[in-house]
């Protein structure tokens, strides 16, 4: 396993087992999400980018507009569950 993957994976777990509510747990571990996908995405383009590999990068772009979709969805959803807007934390999962 990756040292990120590993970090990544520690970070997430910390995050579910915490005594924070669990719609702050929620809003966390999927912020946590979000930020490992996306951070993946950039890289997986720039190399794509690098490589020349046209195709690929549309399909890395498409991705990466879409998991910037979800969080949207997530963040009118937990609107509408809490009555206050999403707004990720910085470090909120360190």
């Amino acid at each position: 396993m990756k040292k990120r993957d590993n970090q990544f994976y520690q970070q997430f777990q910390a995050v579910f087992s915490s005594s924070a509510p669990e719609i702050a747990r929620l809003a966390a571990g999927f912020q946590l999400i979000l930020e490992h996908e996306l951070a993946n995405a950039k890289h997986e383009m720039e190399l794509l980018r690098a490589l020349g590999d046209r195709d690929g990068l549309i399909k890395e772009q498409i991705k990466h507009n879409t998991i910037q979709h979800a969080a949207s969805i997530f963040s009118d959803c937990y609107f509408r569950a809490t009555g206050e807007p999403w707004t990720p934390q910085e470090e909120a999962h360190a």
